[in-house]
């Protein structure tokens, strides 16, 4: 585990309960295990509009904003979920944003922030391929 997977299993741990609770608001019941794909799609949609701002908000060209979301997408499988939500968080932390809690706030859950990978990560594809304008809310 890298430094950048220590600080989020710490900011994961510290605000555990917010998280859960944040979680229940949208629809997804952690400590009951109860939650529809519907909501879980929702929350990636949310997701995948928060890095797209992200990155369109840092002055970064479209090259490097494809890239950025590529190579989250790419990397949205089992053995890399962690280390990409970690580097999206220091990426965030990095540009002085506030941390994307509602994005790794699903790894609370390994169930849950499976489906969540899983839906965020086509989302990130269909923006990628063109599915909706850079200008465009995909919620």
């Amino acid at each position: 585990m890298n430094l950048m997977e220590l600080r989020l299993q710490q900011v994961l741990q510290e605000n555990r309960a917010d998280f859960i609770d944040s979680l229940r608001l949208s629809g997804i019941d952690v400590k009951r295990g109860g939650w529809s794909a519907d909501a879980v799609d929702q929350n990636a949609q949310a997701g995948a509009l928060s890095l797209i701002q992200f990155i369109s908000q840092e002055n970064i060209s479209d090259r490097c904003q494809d890239t950025f979301l590529q190579t989250i997408a790419g990397n949205l499988d089992w053995e890399e979920r962690t280390f990409v939500m970690a580097w999206i968080y220091a990426a965030y932390e990095w540009a002085g944003r506030f941390p994307p809690y509602t994005i790794i706030q699903h790894m609370v859950d390994p169930a849950l922030f499976c489906e969540y990978c899983v839906s965020l990560q086509k989302y990130l594809h269909m923006y990628l391929q063109g599915y909706f304008s850079r200008t465009v809310n995909i919620v």
